[in-house]
């Protein structure tokens, strides 16, 4: 039992990405751990939109580039896609 309580708080204390259960059939009873992916899930999500970030960054500054090589440009349209995305 000592064991059993000693890694479920360090569980929790962790935060680690695990749900777990007692098994309570038999003796002795099974602590059973199963991993979830919860953060990892968010932290994809958060990939994918800096990847999309950063292919708008890409096309922005390529446009400004060809448009007379004017920087004033290329910061005019972030200042633009920054509060397009508000």
């Amino acid at each position: 039992m000592d064991r059993r309580n000693h890694l479920q708080s360090t569980i929790m204390t962790h935060d680690l990405e695990m749900s777990y259960v007692t098994d309570r059939q038999g003796s002795p009873q099974t602590l059973v751990c199963t991993k979830n992916r919860r953060n990892h899930v968010r932290r994809l999500a958060q990939y994918r939109s800096d990847l999309a970030t950063m292919a708008t960054l890409k096309n922005l500054f390529v446009t400004a580039v060809n448009q007379e090589n004017k920087i004033v440009t290329l910061l005019t349209r972030l200042k633009k896609t920054a509060q397009d995305a508000v």
